[in-house]
Formats: C-alpha cells, structure tokens, sequence
C-alpha cells in the first residue's frame, strides 16, 4: 500500500503536467484499489484477527493505514480533475460568484 501510494505521487505530477487522461484513468482505478485494501486490512485489525501486534501496535498500523487511504483518496480526487475537469471550473466559478456577491 505505502510503495502504491509513493508511486501515485510521482505519476500524478506527470499526469497533471500533460492533463493524461488516461494515466489518470489508470490512477484513479490504482487508488481505489488502494482503498479497498485499506479498508480490509482496517477491519482485520479492529476485528482482532491479526495477532501480529500488540494493542499499542495494532493502534499506530490502524492510524497508518487511515493516512494512507486519506492520502490516496485525495490523489484519486486530484486525477478526477483530469478526467472530468468541467466540474472543478463550474465549482470555482459558482464559489467565485458567491464570494462576490457578499461583497
């Protein structure tokens, strides 16, 4: 999951620069892959069947498997902008026109 993560960092700088869409097709695919396994290791741990770790530990590798599907859920989101950019440009005018209409 980490070297997953890792990885996505360096393809998305690439995908963004040359608006790859399909590099962020595969990103996007990538990520949520990630999640799943994030989420099923997670409930391994909380459900206690990995007797691998102490409770110390089971804590610190629960909350490192939490940044991680943070981290790339966001980089997921980010690739998203690539494929379906419309809808970032309309959510930045609409948050534009409401800024200048409390002025």
């Amino acid at each position: 999951v980490e070297a997953t993560v890792t990885s996505a960092f360096g393809s998305i700088v690439a995908i963004l620069k040359d608006s790859d869409i399909d590099g962020a097709r595969r990103l996007i695919g990538e990520c949520k892959k990630t999640l799943k396994v994030c989420d099923k290791t997670l409930d391994q741990i909380i459900l206690g069947k990995t007797s691998d770790f102490t409770p110390a530990q089971a804590v610190v590798v629960a909350l490192y498997f939490r940044y991680l599907k943070r981290i790339a859920a966001h980089l997921r989101n980010i690739a998203t902008s690539v494929v379906n950019p419309s809808r970032y440009v309309v959510s930045a005018v609409s948050s534009r026109q409401r800024m200048n209409a409390l002025k």
